[in-house]
């Protein structure tokens, strides 16, 4: 049986699934005033100090430089893969349609495609069942018979590019454009899968995926090879706290871009799934009683009282 761990980024202590294979990470440990009796991204070889910029990517990292394992994953703690053996997409009774604006000016205006995913209030019962992430044998299954999972992809009305431009918010000018110039720099091999992504109106939101150690391996060599000299071209000093994410958006984009480059390989073994959605994910506590003797206290009243 293959070894599976798929990292949860999380920025809190947050709801975990009861499952060894998922590994709750906590992002930007550095960065964090509190500790916390979680495993965190600063341990070991590591780039906790960039999550400002990186976000979810360093523990990405983190898992790249100290984890073995025969596939690796990543997820957040809001947004997971589903493993359901149904389409869990079109749920009649927790349906989700993401609207993101992309530019505020005198009017507000829609990003150019929407997504449709199962969404919940909490990491809960019901969402962990329906998701099946605690079903090891079809998790297993799942993964051992693929290379590469990755989320399912949305067919937008625009380029991959053309969107980038409108969605990723305080940054002047298109920093996806700058990074094909430095993937064809860098790996011109990869410059014909960069084109034909970001060219093209398939897209694969979100950081989401699994995939075989030595796919894995190659592509945090070759992402992270590109999103340093992005990092090192960019003036980010008048930056918003938003716009600093603009690291992290350009590696949904890379992701996109591997992906067509190992299905165009036509060896490896590709699939999409659909994923859910976390909104709260705080750990939630009952509440104590106030006393702890078992008096009971009876309070009277009516219309008339104030």
């Amino acid at each position: 049986m293959k070894e599976i761990k798929i990292l949860v980024s999380c920025t809190e202590e947050s709801i975990a699934v009861e499952n060894s294979i998922y590994l709750n990470i906590i992002e930007g440990a550095n960065l964090l005033s509190e500790a916390t009796s979680l495993l965190s991204d600063n341990t070991g070889d590591n780039i906790s100090d960039k999550n400002h910029m990186y976000c979810g990517l360093t523990v990405q990292y983190w898992a790249w430089k100290n984890v073995k394992a025969d596939y690796y994953g990543l997820c957040t703690d809001k947004k997971y893969l589903s493993f359901s053996t149904e389409d869990i997409k079109y749920s009649p009774v927790e349906h989700w349609i993401d609207r993101r604006i992309i530019k505020a000016g005198e009017s507000d205006q829609f990003l150019g495609y929407i997504t449709e995913n199962a969404a919940y209030e909490y990491l809960n019962e019901k969402a962990i069942r329906e998701m099946n992430l605690t079903n090891n044998e079809v998790i297993q299954s799942t993964v051992e018979s693929n290379d590469m999972i990755i989320s399912k992809h949305i067919t937008l009305d625009t380029s991959v590019l053309e969107q980038f431009e409108d969605y990723v918010p305080s940054v002047e000018d298109n920093k996806l454009k700058v990074t094909l110039d430095i993937i064809k720099e860098l790996t011109p091999n990869m410059q014909s899968f960069a084109e034909t992504y970001l060219n093209g109106n398939i897209f694969y939101p979100e950081n989401l995926y699994i995939m075989k150690s030595e796919l894995f391996n190659e592509y945090c060599e070759w992402s992270f090879k590109i999103l340093e000299e992005l990092e090192n071209r960019i003036d980010n000093s008048m930056y918003s706290v938003e716009g600093l994410k603009v690291i992290y958006h350009v590696s949904q984009r890379l992701l996109g871009i591997y992906c067509t480059y190992i299905k165009s390989q036509e060896q490896y073994r590709v699939s999409e799934l659909n994923w859910g959605t976390i909104e709260y994910t705080q750990k939630q506590y009952l509440p104590k009683p106030v006393f702890d003797n078992k008096t009971a206290i009876v309070l009277a009243s009516n219309d008339t009282c104030v």
